[in-house]
């Protein structure tokens, strides 16, 4: 897609995906390695409502703490 204009409605693809909205994808790598705990906690703080995408490799333990962590985000977030 490099030097082809992007067309948001068209290539939000993914189920659930608001195209007027930004995305951050927050990737832990194939084994999950990494700071992306803490990493998510601080995409969080940030006063612009961006869609955070996680992926998690093959980590289920990550999955499930990152799924929690959102599910939270989502029920303290003000309209």
């Amino acid at each position: 897609m490099f030097g082809k204009p992007v067309n948001r409605t068209r290539d939000c693809v993914l189920p659930g995906l608001d195209p007027t909205k930004p995305v951050l994808l927050l990737s832990a790598g194939a084994l999950g390695a990494g700071p992306t705990d803490i990493i998510l906690e601080q995409l969080l703080l940030l006063s612009h409502r961006a869609q955070i995408l996680v992926v998690c490799g093959r980590d289920e333990e990550l999955r499930r703490r990152v799924e929690q962590r959102l599910a939270m985000a989502e029920t303290t977030q003000s309209p």
